[in-house]
C-alpha cells in the first residue's frame, strides 16, 4: 500500500506595510531647476508623507507660488505651503518665477520657521525636515524654539562638499546652498540636530539620459510634461541640461538611509562657506558614496517611468 504524504505549507505571515515617514520639504525652487523634480519625487514616493513644503529666502511669495502651481499638475494641493520671509543678501535670484504668474495664491499667516516648530512640537521625535536650498528657515526655527533641535527625528540636507566639488573635482568646494546664507548654515551645524549632509559628492552627477528626459517630454502626464517644461525654460536661461538632480538625492536619502554610503564625520561651516571636519562630537552624519545613476533610475520608477 502506498501511503500519499502531503506538506503542510505555511506562510511566513507578512506585516503590514511601514508606514510613510512624516517629512516636512524646505525648498528655494526657482532658482534651480532640480527643486521641482525634488518637489515631485517627495510627493509621489510612497515612503513619504509630505506634512508641508516651505520655502527659504521667499520674501514676495514667488516661490510659494511656484511650489502651488507644480502641485496643481502633481493632483497634491492637500499639501500646505508656507513662506520664509527672511531673504539676506539682497533680492531672490530666478530662473523660471515667470511660470506661476497665472498662479493665484496668498501665503497663509504662519511663516515658514513658525510651521516647522509647530508640526516638531506636535509630532515629537517623529519628523524628518529635509532642506534643499539655504537653511535660513531651519536656523530661523531654531532661534524661535531652541528645543526643535531634539523633537526632530532626523534633519537631511542637500548641502556642502565633502571630498568632491561641482563636477566630480577631486577636492571639496563651497557649495551653493551654503554659501548663499552661510550665517543660517553655522547655526544649523553647530546645532543638535541630528543631520545627514548629502552634499556634492554623491548628487553632482546625477544627471537623467537624453532617453530619460524625452521620455519625460513625451508622457501624457501633466505632472510629467509640467516636469519637462521646466527643465527646458531652466535649460534655455544657461541652466544645464539635461539637469543636475542633485536634491532629488535627499529625498531619496530621507526615505531611505541605505541609498547613500555614511560617514559619521563632525562638520562645521567656515566663513568661506566650505564644509569641514569640526573633529567634535556633533551628530553628523556625511553622505560619501552612492550609485549616482540609480539614483535617476530611481527617481523615475517614482515618476511611474522607466519600466
Amino acid at each position: 500500500m502506498m501511503l500519499a504524504l502531503s506538506v503542510l505549507c505555511i506562510a511566513a505571515p507578512v506585516g503590514p506595510p511601514a508606514a510613510p515617514i512624516p517629512v516636512i520639504l524646505d525648498t528655494d525652487i526657482g532658482s534651480d531647476v532640480d527643486d521641482c523634480f525634488a518637489v515631485a519625487t517627495a510627493v509621489l514616493d510612497p515612503r513619504l508623507d509630505v506634512l508641508a513644503i516651505t520655502t527659504v529666502h521667499d520674501p514676495d511669495g514667488v516661490r510659494g507660488r511656484l511650489v502651488r502651481k507644480l502641485l496643481v499638475s502633481l493632483n497634491r494641493l492637500d499639501i500646505p505651503v508656507f513662506t520664509g520671509r527672511t531673504s539676506p543678501g539682497g533680492p531672490p535670484h530666478y530662473s523660471y518665477g515667470s511660470w506661476a504668474e497665472d498662479h493665484t495664491w496668498y501665503p497663509p499667516e504662519e511663516t515658514a520657521p513658525e510651521a516647522i516648530v509647530r508640526l516638531a512640537n506636535e509630532r515629537p521625535g517623529e519628523l524628518t525636515l529635509v532642506a534643499i536650498g539655504p537653511q535660513r528657515n531651519v536656523a530661523e526655527a531654531l532661534r524661535l524654539d531652541p528645543t526643535a533641535a531634539r523633537k526632530l527625528k532626523s534633519f537631511v540636507c542637500m548641502a556642502g562638499s565633502y571630498k568632491i566639488g561641482y563636477g566630480g573635482a577631486p577636492e571639496p568646494h563651497a557649495e551653493w546652498n551654503i554659501t548663499q546664507d552661510i550665517e543660517a548654515a553655522q547655526v544649523v551645524f553647530d546645532s543638535a540636530l541630528p543631520t545627514t549632509m548629502v552634499g556634492l559628492d554623491v548628487c553632482g552627477q546625477a544627471i537623467p539620459s537624453a532617453a530619460q528626459m524625452a521620455e519625460l517630454e513625451s508622457s501624457r502626464n501633466l505632472g510629467h510634461r509640467t516636469l519637462a517644461a521646466l527643465a527646458r525654460t531652466y535649460g534655455d536661461a544657461g541652466g544645464p541640461y539635461p539637469p543636475v538632480l542633485f536634491d532629488a538625492v535627499a529625498v531619496l536619502q530621507a526615505a531611505d538611509p541605505s541609498t547613500c554610503a555614511t560617514e559619521r564625520v563632525p562638520i562645521l561651516v567656515d566663513d568661506q562657506g566650505f564644509t569641514r571636519p569640526a573633529g567634535d562630537e556633533r551628530p553628523h552624519l556625511v553622505c560619501a558614496s552612492t550609485d549616482q545613476s540609480a539614483i535617476v533610475d530611481e527617481v523615475w520608477r517614482i515618476y511611474g517611468l522607466g519600466d
